[in-house]
């Protein structure tokens, strides 16, 4: 644990939030909360983001460089591992 600053990397696919099943309300999100993150994407033709790439981002691709938004809701909280090496 040592290499990593005592941090434990994994990916975010692999991983689930521990604990209590605090749900959001669906009102809050203006009645419709998509399963899927493409759903929402700017990339998907029905997506929130409106632009295309070669119009508004430079063509940045698949991803953009940057963290999505459900990967910095983990940050700091307590988390169970679902698949992958490390499960167990």
């Amino acid at each position: 644990m040592t290499e990593n600053g005592g941090y434990f990397v994994c990916r975010t696919r692999h991983l689930t939030l521990a604990g209590g099943g605090k749900q959001t309300s669906i009102k809050s999100m203006g009645g419709f909360a998509p399963m899927s993150p493409r759903i929402s994407s700017p990339a998907h033709p029905s997506g929130g983001g409106g632009e295309s790439p070669s119009r508004g981002q430079g063509g940045a691709g698949r991803g953009g460089g940057g963290m999505s938004r459900r990967d910095r809701e983990i940050i700091g909280q307590t988390v169970r591992i679902i698949q992958g090496s490390f499960k167990g």
